[in-house]
């Protein structure tokens, strides 16, 4: 009787962990359009959070830094004009229901000044 209530156990925990990681939600990944992590002062770049399984769900974002004023329910944030205030790291994580992603791994834009050469002769 003691060996079948321990089996009946460990299997109710392995079902438990099973469906602990079926639900959990997926760490999402800030990517960048284009996908360079340097471009030039002037130059736009698209910075999206992506949720590998997460297709179709409705989910809402929060971004870092807080300043990034999008709409919860956008999933990309458009750099026009990039200049040295654009300069950072960049996180997300999603919600979906009650239930919070991890945040990002941090994506490092860095923002190059544009050297203006004229030549005379």
């Amino acid at each position: 009787m003691c060996v079948c209530r321990y089996y009946l156990l460990d299997s109710l925990k392995a079902l438990l962990d099973e469906l602990k990681i079926q639900t959990s939600p997926p760490k999402p990944t800030v990517t960048l359009q284009p996908s360079w992590t340097q471009i030039y002062s002037g130059e736009t770049v698209t910075v999206r959070c992506e949720i590998q399984g997460g297709e179709g769900a409705e989910w809402t974002y929060e971004w870092s830094p807080a300043k990034l004023n999008t709409p919860p329910t956008s999933n990309e944030y458009r750099i026009s004009r990039a200049t040295e205030s654009d300069v950072g790291g960049y996180s997300c994580r999603g919600r979906r229901g009650s239930s919070w992603t991890d945040w990002s791994d941090v994506i490092t834009l860095t923002v190059l000044r544009k050297l203006n050469i004229f030549l005379s002769f």
